[in-house]
């Protein structure tokens, strides 16, 4: 398994076979480049983290504890604005069409 820094020519590379596994030991190795050549990169991350953390948390606490009535519509409104930036931390366009992940299971 092999994932490039955007940055500049590093390649994390791992021979190991278990995907899981692979693919924590490349993280690991691109976090590990990042904080010894892209030390700026981490401070955005981190600052990037800290927003997701709590639009999450506020996000998720809307959605499985507050029961909104039509009539709250600042906070409808609120809520579509903070996924939005939710969203687009997460590098996500919240106005592209979601691709299909469905999988479709063949019958017996």
């Amino acid at each position: 398994m092999i994932i490039h820094c955007k940055l500049c020519p590093f390649q994390a590379k791992s021979l190991i076979v278990v995907p899981e596994q692979a693919l924590a030991e490349v993280g690991a190795k691109l976090a590990k480049h990042l904080g010894e050549k892209h030390v700026d990169v981490i401070a955005t991350i981190n600052g990037i983290g800290v927003k997701v953390g709590m639009l999450g948390m506020w996000l998720v606490t809307m959605s499985m504890a507050a029961n909104i009535p039509e009539t709250e519509t600042y906070i409808l409104e609120e809520r579509d604005k903070r996924e939005g930036e939710f969203m687009a931390l997460m590098g996500f366009d919240k106005e592209e069409e979601p691709k299909d992940t469905e999988v479709k299971m063949e019958s017996d």
